[in-house]
C-alpha cells in the first residue's frame, strides 16, 4: 500500500504552512539599513546565512517523516494492515542556498542556461496522486467512524493522527508563528530576501550588472529579469529541451557579470546584515524555538531506535 505518502505528506505539508502574514518582530518599514561587513569570495554551494543554523535541518526533517511514517505503519499493523514504508528521502546533492542569488557558476550557464541542472543526487519521486485507500483502512488511517475496528479503539484522527502526536504536532491544525515558534527562523528567512534585495547597495550593485550585460549586447534591470525572459522555454517539460544559443549566452553574461560587479558578495554581506538584525529582534522567540527543535530531533532518535 503506497498510499500512507499522502497522509504523511499532509501532516508535513500542514505544519510547515505559514497563515501569518509577515513574520513576529519583523522590521518595520522604513527601518534604517543595517550596517554591513563584506564578504568576500562567496561561494554559494557552501555558503550558510545565520538564520540557517535555526530551526529543523533538511536531516532533522527527513528523520521527523521517518519517525512519523514508523508510528503510522506500527498503528496500521495492530488494526490488521500492512503499510508498504514510502522510499527513504535522500539528501540532496545541493546546498540550501545554492540558488538564492540567481545562477552563478559560468561552466554550468554554458550547459544548462537558465535550466536547474540534475541534481546530483536526486530524490525518490512520490505518486502525485496516491490511489485511494479501501474503505476499511481509510476509516482506520483517518479516523472515520466507526472508531472500534476489531475490539480496538481507533485513535483520534486515526492512525495519521496517532502518527502525527508522536512527533508533537497538531493533527488537522495548519501551523503558524505563532502556535510553532520553530517556524520564525523560516518565517524570518522568507523576509530578509526581499529586504536586503530593496537594499540600495544591493540596488546599486544591480545597476553595475545591468550596465555590464548592457556592454556584453543584453538588456536587463536585474538578474531577475534575465532569469524570467520569456523568450527561454519554461514549463513542465522545458528542462528536456536543449537550452537555446541566445540562453545560453545570456545566462554566461550573467554569470561573468555577477563575477566581475561582486554581486554575489555584495548580496550575501548585505542579506547576512538583515539576518543577523532579525535574530537580535527575535531572540526570545527564536529560542523557544530552538527548544522545540531540539525536543523534536529527541523523539526522532528515540522512535527511530524503538
Amino acid at each position: 500500500m503506497r498510499a500512507f505518502g499522502a497522509a504523511v505528506l499532509a501532516l508535513a505539508v500542514a505544519a510547515c504552512t505559514g497563515a501569518a502574514d509577515s513574520p513576529p518582530g519583523a522590521a518595520p518599514a522604513g527601518a534604517a539599513e543595517p550596517d554591513v561587513v563584506m564578504l568576500d569570495g562567496v561561494d554559494m554551494r557552501t555558503f550558510a546565512l545565520p538564520l540557517d543554523g535555526y530551526g529543523l535541518s533538511a536531516a532533522d526533517s527527513r528523520a521527523e517523516f521517518a519517525a512519523i511514517a514508523q508510528v503510522y505503519e506500527q498503528c496500521m499493523a495492530q488494526f490488521g494492515f500492512a503499510v508498504e514504508p514510502e522510499p527513504a528521502r535522500a539528501a540532496s546533492g545541493w546546498s540550501p542556498n545554492e540558488g538564492r542569488y540567481g545562477i552563478h557558476d559560468t561552466e554550468a550557464a554554458r550547459v544548462w542556461g537558465y535550466r536547474i541542472a540534475d541534481d546530483p543526487v536526486p530524490e525518490p519521486q512520490l505518486p502525485y496522486e496516491p490511489p485511494r485507500l479501501p474503505a476499511d483502512q481509510e476509516a482506520v488511517s483517518f479516523g472515520i467512524a466507526p472508531m472500534v475496528r476489531d475490539g480496538k479503539t481507533v485513535p483520534p484522527g486515526g492512525c495519521s493522527g496517532e502518527a502525527s502526536r508522536a512527533m508533537g504536532r497538531q493533527y488537522g491544525r495548519v501551523a503558524d508563528a505563532a502556535s510553532s515558534p520553530l517556524m520564525l527562523s523560516d518565517l524570518l528567512g522568507a523576509e530578509t530576501g526581499p529586504l536586503s534585495e530593496a537594499d540600495s547597495r544591493v540596488q546599486a550593485a544591480f545597476r553595475a550588472w545591468s550596465g555590464c550585460m548592457w556592454r556584453e549586447g543584453f538588456d536587463y534591470p536585474d538578474p531577475s529579469a534575465a532569469n524570467n525572459d520569456p523568450s527561454f522555454a519554461r514549463g513542465p517539460n522545458a528542462g528536456d529541451q536543449a537550452p537555446s544559443a541566445h540562453e545560453v549566452a545570456v545566462a554566461v553574461a550573467d554569470t561573468t557579470c555577477k563575477a566581475a560587479t561582486d554581486l554575489i558578495d555584495i548580496r550575501a554581506s548585505v542579506e547576512v546584515a538583515y539576518q543577523n538584525r532579525a535574530i537580535e529582534q527575535n531572540a526570545a522567540a527564536l529560542a523557544i524555538g530552538e527548544r522545540e527543535a531540539a525536543w523534536k530531533r529527541q523523539r526522532a532518535a528515540e522512535i527511530l531506535q524503538s
